[in-house]
Parts: C-alpha cells; sequence; structure tokens
C-alpha cells in the first residue's frame, strides 16, 4: 500500500494569531460562506468525501470547487490527504481539519477536542483500513445527491451514516447508510449495505435475519446491495434467492458500483433478488408488513 500524503496546512492572517487556537477559528469563521458551513456540516456526519463527491453535492463548477476547498484546507479548516500510487493520482480525500473541529464542535454545543485527538482522527482516519468502503458509500449517495440537484422534483431527503442509523434501530442491523429518495410526489425510505468483497456471501445473505427481526418492529424498508463487481452480484442472486424463508417480508435489491456511474442510482439500475428486470430507485418494492404473532 502507498504512503499517505498529509495536507493539513494552515495560513496565519496579519493578526498575531496561535495557530489552531480559537481565536484562529473565530477568525476563519469570519470568512466562511453558507456552502463552507454545510459542507463542514457533511464533513462532521460523514467523516471524509473526495474532490469529486463534494463537487457534486456542493458545487456547479470543478474548478470553483478545488480553488475553495484549496482555500479552506489551507486555512485548516479542512485537511486533505491521498496515497502515493506507483501509478497515477488519487483524488483528494477530505475531512475537517482542526480549526473546522473546533468550529463544528462550538456550533453543535459540544467540547471543544484536545489538539492531540484531532491529529490522531485525522491520520487514523487516513489509514483506515475501511477508508475505501467509506468513500464508496459516500459516492453512492453523492450521486443521488447530484441527480436531484439537476432534476425537478427529485430531492435526496435523508442520508445517514451507519452510527446514526445504528442508534436508531437499536443496535438490530447495522447497515453502512440510510436514505430517502423523493421524486415527483413519491417517495422511498432505503437500507443500503455497501459490498467491497470483504465478507462471505453467506455472511451478507445472514443479514437478512436481523431485517426480518426490525420488521417485526414495524420498521421495514427496501435493503440495497452495491456490489463492487457484477461477478459477485450474480452469485449473491444465486446464493440469496435459495434462501426463500429468509427473504419472507422483505425487499432485497442490488446493483454493482459501475451500473450507475454514467447514469444514477436513482435509475433503472436495480435488480430484486428473483426478479429478472431492473426497476428504478422510487419503483422497488415496499416490503409486506411482517408482525409476529400476537
Amino acid at each position: 500500500m502507498g504512503r499517505t500524503r498529509l495536507a493539513t496546512v494552515a495560513t496565519r492572517s496579519s493578526i498575531n494569531i496561535t495557530p489552531g487556537s480559537v481565536a484562529e477559528a473565530i477568525d476563519a469563521g469570519r470568512h466562511l460562506a453558507d456552502r463552507d458551513r454545510l459542507l463542514i456540516g457533511l464533513l462532521a456526519e460523514h467523516r471524509v468525501l473526495t474532490t469529486e463527491q463534494i463537487t457534486r453535492v456542493a458545487f456547479t463548477s470543478p474548478i470553483t470547487a478545488q480553488h475553495r476547498l484549496a482555500r479552506l484546507t489551507a486555512r485548516g479548516v479542512l485537511a486533505r490527504f491521498r496515497r502515493c500510487l506507483p501509478y497515477g493520482s488519487q483524488s483528494w480525500r477530505y475531512t475537517l481539519g482542526m480549526l473546522g473541529v473546533m468550529m463544528r464542535a462550538a456550533h453543535t454545543g459540544r467540547p471543544i477536542p484536545r489538539r492531540s485527538r484531532i491529529t490522531e482522527t485525522i491520520l487514523s482516519l487516513a489509514e483506515s483500513p475501511r477508508l475505501d468502503h467509506l468513500i464508496g458509500i459516500n459516492d453512492f449517495f453523492s450521486r443521488l445527491h447530484h441527480t436531484a440537484n439537476n432534476s425537478e422534483g427529485n430531492m435526496l431527503a435523508e442520508w445517514w451514516p451507519e452510527r446514526k442509523v445504528a442508534e436508531s434501530v437499536g443496535e438490530i442491523v447495522r447497515p453502512d447508510s440510510y436514505g430517502q429518495w423523493r421524486e415527483s410526489g413519491r417517495s422511498v425510505s432505503f437500507f443500503v449495505e455497501y459490498d467491497n468483497g470483504t465478507e462471505t456471501l453467506e455472511r451478507l445473505v445472514n443479514k437478512f435475519e436481523g431485517y426480518r427481526n426490525l420488521a417485526m418492529a414495524d420498521i421495514s424498508h427496501p435493503i440495497l446491495f452495491v456490489f463492487s463487481n457484477s461477478e459477485r452480484q450474480n452469485n449473491f442472486h444465486r446464493v440469496a434467492s435459495g434462501r426463500y424463508r429468509d427473504l419472507a417480508g422483505l425487499s432485497v435489491a442490488s446493483t454493482a458500483a459501475a451500473d450507475y456511474v454514467d447514469t444514477s442510482p436513482a435509475g433503472a439500475v436495480w435488480l430484486p433478488v428473483a426478479a429478472r428486470e431492473r426497476r428504478r430507485l422510487i419503483d422497488l418494492p415496499h416490503p409486506v408488513a411482517h408482525r409476529r404473532a400476537a
């Protein structure tokens, strides 16, 4: 694995302000636009976004996005890192920098973490074995967000990270994310399971039991599996189709990440288990009410 290049350079104003101090955070806050504050909130919630993902969500021009992100990084509001690859280059991965963390803590009324703790968090994220997984999930949602921004009548109404979802359902299941998509007056809520090929297919299918238990508590939405490639998706359908009992009352569909790169996750890229035709996100069947008998 290539070495990680980390950039957390902060500029100094004409006033003699201590780097990483509350005074510097206040000074940086004076120069933030509403879009910058939106970005701080997104990164606080979802931890890391690439240049392209941020552009889809908050900008209309890639050049404008790159300039603004570089500026926010130079001030210490954001931090960024990427792998040093043997061939080619990798997009910057952005997270909250020292001042961004401080401003977010002040905004939410939480204690400001120690500087050493903030630095440790950034470095741990940059070297996390789950980084690619997290970026994959956020790529899915940033594309949905981009579709909503560029089409009338569409909206990504909810976008929750794993931690928030797990807390909301009492840890019965641990999907990678939860979302709600609205289109032309209709809506669909869904759970996302993003697969990088690190788990066996049997273990993926065993997750159905947790979702059935959740349905007993009247919380039931389509479960969307996103796979890294079509071959693994096909193998998943083969295994899942043989588990009729576990699928009872559930709505399970899948796609491969490459299938929505040139279209959108909102498009006809979803194949329900045991079905032959793909469906649009808004047209996925809702799970059947499944309650435990009294």
